[in-house]
């Protein structure tokens, strides 16, 4: 479609090109093309991601459903996983104790604490800081704890982006390959 309107756009500005003033606006259509062209794969594969992950959501959602959830804390920075489960959503703003870790380090240590004795039956995590163990939104001693006491268990989207599901390491039948990996 994108290259039919390309070609199209073209030859009327080819054409037009000796009216006065008409072939800026074709010209404008002509660039506005290209730069559809340009962004086509990245649109394909953000659509991609997004219609391949609702399935991989409602299948997160039926293993937090069976896990027992109801009523627990759930470490989250969007609450909708921990409400359609009945989980209660301990909401955090992962940008925020990210900045918060960096001024002072030490007000980190009882989250860390309970993410140690699995306190939350599950957390879910930004996928880029969970797989890079980096500090883009979370914390890298979060990242850290939570690979050290949970296991990845799934994949779901979350404040738009991809979401890590994590369970405790102590949860027995906990599925063993990860959902949507």
């Amino acid at each position: 479609m994108a290259s039919l309107l390309l070609a199209t756009s073209f030859i009327v500005v080819l054409y037009s090109m000796g009216l006065r003033a008409a072939y800026h606006n074709h010209l404008l259509c002509t660039v506005g093309a290209f730069l559809g062209l340009a962004a086509w794969p990245q649109f394909k594969s953000e659509l991609y991601w997004r219609v391949s992950n609702n399935k991989n959501t409602a299948q997160t959602l039926a293993l937090l459903d069976h896990s027992q959830m109801r009523g627990k804390p759930m470490l989250t920075e969007d609450p909708a996983l921990a409400i359609f489960v009945g989980g209660i959503p301990a909401m955090v703003d992962a940008t925020t104790i990210l900045n918060m870790a960096r001024a002072e380090p030490k007000k980190l240590s009882p989250l860390l604490e309970e993410i140690k004795h699995a306190k939350y039956v599950a957390i879910i995590m930004d996928s880029r800081d969970a797989n890079l163990r980096c500090a883009r939104i979370w914390p890298k001693e979060v990242v850290y704890a939570t690979w050290r006491n949970y296991k990845l268990v799934g994949v779901t989207s979350g404040n738009g982006s991809k979401q890590n599901v994590f369970l405790p390491l102590k949860i027995q039948n906990s599925p063993s390959p990860p959902i949507g990996r």
